[in-house]
């Protein structure tokens, strides 16, 4: 049943359409071609070669169907491999239906709908609205430009779309998971959120429509920790275009940093399932995963010891020997005192590269005179490179300061950083004085 919100807006729909302009953008994507998606489609994983077309489902006694006024195999079976992340298969489909009929109206869906995955949603609009200026009773066509007007928060759009190709279409998936993905957003109710949840649990429906089904279910408000949890965990088992790392990200990230529980990120992240699909390749989940690792050595004992050294070498080993990102995500956070003792250096290091970034000489030479490591890098360069290819020539007082505390400290000082300076208009009258003082450390 629709709420009184949807109805009121439903009703003005009716009674006075409404027509609103994108914004511009003075920066379009460049509209694509077959061989633009080629290039942007990658490499497919073996598996894409067992990728098929999800049957109708039926779903609480409806029968449901996705892009049903597109029949051809070829474009359903493009469809599919999108929703799976095989762009180079759907590609290849793609250009087969074109090959055989350049005219042929349906592809124009998978082009658009390929291009708003790639492009985003300003190329994928001028895609629908040029095939809706021929074809303007595409019933699919206009399902997706109603799901693009949701992601831009035009609702009224939206829903004036959605009831007119509503009585065209009535079994059409996507009409339906556009409807669940209106009331979460005005009318959440537990009842809702046990639809969405039959939905991501359910192989039965494509994996896009479980993808979204799950992005709803975690905007209902008001869930426990324990049903926001279900949700994440549910989503895992959905073989999307979403990566497992992006999936496990958000499941580690809610069960370390709103939960607390770092076994059960060691448990997620340290498992043959998350090496399976390379969770450890992106950096969050490595971050998460350490930092879970010294939660624990620091449980053994508040400082590094033998009793904790496997926990502090797995540590070690997630980060490559770097704790930097590790020491930037705790700065600030309750965990950091706890983590001080095994992060010393890196801590020390992440607060003078911010200080060096604030111009915040005093702090720069509290932390040196604390032990900081003037050979260390900032951002990737020396200390010394910090400040001397500093995008700016304000702050002259401040650059000077850090640079001599800096030096003041044995840092090492190149060539080029001696020369570039020199020939710099900016540097050699500000800081060339200073690194002429320490010519001797020139290597």
């Amino acid at each position: 049943m629709k709420s009184l919100f949807l109805k009121a807006i439903s009703l003005v729909l009716a009674t006075f359409p409404v027509f609103a302009l994108a914004a511009a953008n003075p920066n379009p994507s460049p509209d694509p071609d077959i061989e633009m998606l080629r290039e942007m489609a990658g490499q497919d994983a073996p598996t894409c070669n067992a990728v098929k077309v999800s049957a109708p489902v039926t779903f609480r006694g409806r029968k449901l169907v996705e892009i049903p006024d597109i029949t051809e195999p070829d474009l359903r079976l493009a469809n599919q491999l999108m929703s799976t992340g095989c762009f180079a298969r759907a590609v290849s489909k793609l250009d087969a239906v074109l090959r055989a009929d350049p005219a042929n109206r349906n592809a124009n869906y998978i082009v658009a709908r390929m291009t708003w995955m790639r492009l985003g949603t300003d190329a994928a609009e001028r895609e629908l609205q040029r095939t809706l200026s021929t074809y303007k009773d595409f019933v699919s066509a206009k399902v997706l430009l109603a799901g693009l007007r949701f992601e831009q928060e035009r609702i009224y759009e939206t829903l004036q779309l959605l009831n007119e190709v509503e009585p065209k279409s009535p079994t059409d998936l996507w009409i339906y998971m556009n409807r669940l993905r209106l009331e979460a957003l005005h009318s959440p109710s537990p009842d809702l959120r046990a639809r969405l949840l039959e939905i991501i649990r359910n192989p039965a429906f494509p994996p896009n429509a479980r993808e979204s089904a799950a992005r709803s279910a975690r905007s209902i408000p008001k869930q426990t920790p324990q049903e926001f949890e279900e949700v994440l965990t549910a989503r895992l088992d959905i073989d999307s275009n979403v990566g497992m790392a992006c999936k496990a990200a958000d499941l580690a990230w809610f069960l370390s940093e709103s939960q607390k529980r770092y076994a059960d990120v060691i448990k997620l992240l340290d498992s043959p399932r998350s090496r399976a699909g390379n969770c450890l390749g992106m950096e969050t989940n490595r971050v998460l995963l350490a930092q879970a690792y010294l939660m624990q050595a620091a449980d053994i004992s508040p400082r590094p010891s033998e009793a904790n050294k496997k926990l502090i070498d797995r540590a070690k080993a997630v980060m490559s020997g770097d704790f930097m990102p590790l020491a930037e995500h705790v700065n600030g956070r309750p965990q950091e005192m706890k983590l001080e003792p095994f992060l010393a250096d890196a801590i020390g290091e992440t607060k003078l590269c911010r200080a060096i970034d604030q111009f915040d000489f005093v702090t720069v030479s509290l932390q040196l005179n604390m032990g900081s490591d003037p050979n260390g890098t900032c951002h990737g360069v020396s200390l010394v490179s910090s400040v001397v290819y500093m995008k700016t020539t304000q702050r002259p007082d401040e650059r000077k300061a850090m640079l001599s505390a800096i030096l003041a400290k044995g840092a090492p000082l190149t060539k080029k950083e001696f020369e570039d300076c020199r020939n710099s208009n900016d540097c050699s009258m500000v800081l060339f004085p200073i690194l002429a003082r320490y010519s001797s450390q020139v290597k």
